[in-house]
This record gives C-alpha cells, structure tokens and sequence, in this order.
C-alpha cells in the first residue's frame, strides 16, 4: 500500500490519488476486515459529485482526529462546492496554519478568494502554487489565472474611476497615478527609448504599492482609463497632468506622476519627472538625474523615493529596502521585457509580446513579472479559453466591486464612504462579468 501512495505523491495528481487509495482501501477493506476511515469515504463522495454528504463525513473524520490537515482542507473545498466559499475560507485558513507546503491547498485558496472577489489574495495564492508544482503546463494554468485576475481588476478599476469622475467626485487625498513614463526626445523618440519608458512605468508602479499609506494607479488600469475616455495612443504619449486637469480630462488620483526617460548618447540616459497636485493645482520638479546607462535601475529607484519625498512620505527602513529590489538585475531581461510591454500596449502584438516576455524569463528565470507579462498575452490572444474568475454571486456598486477587485493590487480607488451620491446622482447597480462565469469547483481542473 505504501508503494501505491508514494506513487502518486506529486502535487497535481493529488486527487487521482485520492480517488484511487479510497477504492483500493475498500477493496483492502472488504478482503481484510478493515473498515475504510471516515476521510476515505468523504473523498470519495467529494469525488461522485457528493458535496454534503463529504462535509458530513469529514465532519465525522476531524471528530476522530484522523488527519486534521488534509480532512480540513477536503471540508474546504466540499464548502466551496456547495456554493459557501466563506466557509470553505475558514476551513483552508486553518489548515495552512498546519501546513502552507501543499500545492493543493493553495489552488482551493486562489479558487475561494476568486470567488469572494479578493483578487489580491486569490493572486498570492495562485503565486504559491506555481513555486510549489514543477510541471510546466499545470504553472502555466496558475499563470493564466493570474492575468485574468489582473485584467479583471483594471477593468473594475477604470469603471470605477470613470464613474467617479461623471458623478464628480474628487480623488480619495492617498492615490497617485503614474502617467506613462514619455521619451525626453519627445519630437523623434527612440522606439528603445519607448520601450524604457513603458517598463518605467510599471516598474515605479510596482515600487508606489510597496507603500501602505498609498493607493497607486497600476498603468493597466490607467491604459483602459485612456481607451474608455477615447484618448488615442499617441495622444497618451503626450498626456500631461496639469492640462488634464485644467481641461477636465482624466484626473484619475489626487497625485499625478509624469516621468520623463531618454538616452543622451550611447552611454548616458537622463530621468526627469513633474507631480501635480489636483486638488491644489501645483506642480513640483523632480530632481534631474544624468547617470550611465549602467545604473538605470538604480536611478528608477532614487526616481521612486524624489516622488515619495515630495510627497512628504518617509518610507520606513524596510520600504526602503523593498524599494531598491528589482524584479530582475539582469539587464538583457529588462530590455526584453520592455519590448514585451511595448508590443502589448502600443503595437497590439500579442504573441511578439509573449514572445518577448518568454525570452525575459529565460534570461532570468525568477524574473516573475515577465511570466505574468507572457501569461497575460496568452490569455488576450485566447479570450474565450481562460474563465478563472467566477462573476459576482450578487449584484455590486462599481465603486464597491473596484474597491474589492484591486485594493491592494497597486491600483487607485475610491472608498465606499468617500463615494457617496455625486451632484444628486446616485451609482447603478451593475454585475461585473467581462466573459466570466460562475463554473463548478468540480468542473474544472483542481490540481
């Protein structure tokens, strides 16, 4: 028996397993005398597509103390499948406090949070998985949730923003946005210059979330913002906070961000930047850097805390140090992956972009920005075969479902008690969906 079990140890054949051990214990069961325990027979009723039936028979399992761990995390996702993800929450929480190693038990975490529509959780979880699974094609399916997770949330985002800005609200006083970093040779830039400037972006946007006390606007989120608003792609090179405002055009945070990068000569580059307060009108200079090219992702980070520094917030020690790390120091992957990004947002190739992206991660294997780039292209190119993220169970408020789907993604919000009734109007109920749909745990793959 025991030789059968190490058989099928592996991560993402754990329920074949588990199907297979619960008939063999009830054919050892039957020619041996031995009764199969509680948690067998749960599994196996999870398996015949009886949820109920499970959570009573696992119930009985956890009275007997037969394997706390696992019999938790099986109530979990017989919870789940009843259509009760707050419960199946409570039960996978408490089994990761026993044991955060099972591959399994992240994948239900990232279906419940889905579910839930705690986006950034179900992210983590998904992010956990793909570090504890070695197979290719199964790291593959986590990736594609996880892009249509982020994807879903700059929608919700970008509704949210222009729903606030029709019903007149102003920006919550936390939030920046990053408007897309532009060439310093803005009559004839550079296409490398253009690609700089779009991982800029993301970057600096990656390093603002690491802030708690600030709530930024993801570029993704910023993009879809512009195309909803019929701001042009050229247009958006040349989109600058002060007019905007001053116009009535977007106005997506309290604090807008406007980067500058281009190459002075083969070897040196220049960074410059401007933040504008909406609310006060005013406008500050960054400190111009003129460095090599060497230190380009030193000079992102002294970029990252000028912009923290004007705005009066002192990171602590460990923000700092979060600050200075990159996703990759690989300079090659850095490149490659700005071309990723260059061809998804401004020449719309998507698969020279997951091309591109799958090269990034290549040249650096842990540079995981770059396997969500590729992933996220994938599922564009693919619309119709990613449905990872269930709709809402219920009916939300933009401003609700926007606040849920991104709080912590790295994406500017409004909060509920900040949105009110704008000028009279009041908010319309609205279920986001964008080609999701509510499938059955069962029905799809679980690893």
């Amino acid at each position: 028996m025991m030789l059968v079990l190490k058989a099928f140890r592996s991560p993402y054949h754990d329920r074949l397993a588990m199907a297979v051990l619960a008939v063999l214990l009830l054919l050892t069961g039957a020619l041996s005398g031995c009764s199969p325990t509680a948690y067998d027979l749960g599994t196996r009723a999870l398996d015949e597509g009886d949820p109920q039936g499970a959570i009573a028979l696992f119930d009985e399992s956890l009275a007997l103390d037969e394997d706390r761990f696992q019999s938790l995390r099986e109530r979990g996702a017989a919870y789940l499948e009843t259509g009760d993800p707050e419960r199946a929450l409570t039960d996978l929480k408490e089994a990761q406090v026993l044991n955060d190693h099972d591959a399994r038990l992240h994948w239900l975490l990232g279906q419940t949070n889905s579910e839930l529509a705690n986006y950034n959780a179900a992210s983590e979880s998904y992010r956990r998985y793909q570090m504890l699974v070695s197979n290719r094609s199964i790291r593959r399916l986590a990736g594609l949730r996880l892009a249509q997770l982020r994807e879903d949330a700059a929608f919700a985002t970008a509704e949210n923003l222009t729903e606030a800005r029709q019903l007149g609200m102003a920006p919550a006083p936390n939030t920046v946005a990053l408007f897309a970093f532009r060439p310093y040779d803005q009559q004839d830039p550079s296409e490398e210059d253009l690609k700089v400037c779009r991982a800029l972006s993301v970057w600096v946007s990656a390093d603002l979330a690491k802030i708690e006390e600030l709530r930024s606007l993801a570029p993704d989120a910023l993009e879809l913002l512009y195309e909803a608003q019929g701001t042009n792609l050229e247009q958006r090179w040349q989109l600058d906070p002060a007019s905007q405002v001053v116009s009535g055009g977007v106005q997506p945070a309290r604090h807008m961000v406007r980067g500058e990068y281009g190459a002075i000569d083969a070897e040196r580059v220049i960074m410059l930047g401007v933040l504008y307060d909406s609310e006060d009108q005013l406008a500050e200079d960054f400190p111009v850097q003129e460095d090599e090219l060497a230190q380009l992702f030193q000079m992102e980070t002294r970029f990252v805390l000028d912009l923290l520094d004007l705005m009066g917030i002192v990171p602590t020690p460990e923000q700092r140090e979060a600050i200075g790390e990159k996703p990759t120091n690989n300079r090659q992957a850095f490149m490659a992956y700005a071309d990723g990004l260059y061809r998804l947002w401004d020449l719309g190739d998507l698969e020279g972009a997951q091309a591109s992206f799958e090269r990034a991660g290549s040249l650096d294997p842990g540079f995981t920005m770059a396997m969500e780039g590729a992933a996220l292209a994938e599922a564009k190119q693919n619309p119709d075969q990613v449905v990872m993220v269930p709709a809402p169970p219920q009916p939300q408020l933009q401003t609700e479902r926007a606040l849920a789907s991104a709080e912590t993604l790295g994406m500017g919000l409004i909060p509920d008690d900040e949105a009110g009734d704008g000028n009279g109007a009041t908010t319309q109920k609205v279920v986001a969906a964008r080609g999701t749909a509510t499938i059955r745990v069962r029905a799809e793959i679980t690893p």
